[in-house]
């Protein structure tokens, strides 16, 4: 018996469903073991209310653990592409820029907002990701998110309107051989994985 630890900390959780996911014919996680850890810093609201964040380190199955990897695959895609369409679009802008067309009858300039970067990315998922119906949206929302969040970060730096070291424009994510560290997040939490270790985290009051 591990000091500091419960009985329900050392028991068995089971997800029932919670990995089910369209086409996937996944069971249930196995088991996991579960800790309980403050959630970034929580700081209590007026009300006095504190949110905590209950890690759960999963133990996926074969097929899980393939379901998982399609879920990074296709998060890492969703914000490749995001990148990828506002530069090009950049690029296209400097070059007629360069070729002196007026400033009139440049190629429109792209919305870098979460709702815009989300409205283009439905209107073309199923052309650029066609599996898109096999995988959570949530997968895809994450990283459109982090590509418009990150977007953000750069036009402020350049403009001034952030503070600190200068923001250069977002990195594109590519997974290093040997190592995954994707991370999802839904309305009732987020799933995480660092080396061969995936985390889910349920965020609670």
């Amino acid at each position: 018996m591990r000091p500091g630890r419960t009985a329900g900390q050392r028991g068995r959780v089971r997800q029932s469903g919670a990995m089910d996911g369209p086409n996937c014919g996944v069971a249930p996680l196995r088991h996991a073991r579960s800790t309980t850890r403050d959630a970034c810093c929580p700081q209590a609201t007026d009300n006095g209310h504190v949110t905590r964040a209950v890690g759960v380190v999963l133990d996926p199955s074969p097929s899980q653990e393939r379901w998982l990897r399609s879920y990074a695959g296709s998060m890492r895609a969703a914000y490749t592409w995001a990148l990828a369409e506002v530069r090009d679009n950049l690029a296209v802008r400097a070059d007629e820029r360069d070729r002196g067309v007026p400033a009139d009858e440049l190629t429109p300039a792209l919305s870098w907002t979460a709702f815009s970067i989300a409205k283009r990315w439905r209107a073309a998922r199923d052309n650029i990701h066609p599996w898109h119906r096999d995988v959570s949206i949530h997968a895809f929302r994450t990283r459109l998110d982090n590509a418009a969040n990150a977007l953000k970060n750069y036009s402020e730096s350049r403009s001034g309107k952030r503070r600190g070291a200068k923001v250069g424009f977002p990195t594109f994510k590519n997974r290093p051989p040997g190592r995954r560290s994707p991370s999802s997040s839904s309305p009732t939490g987020s799933t995480t994985t660092t080396g061969s270790t995936p985390t889910a985290t349920n965020m609670s009051g």
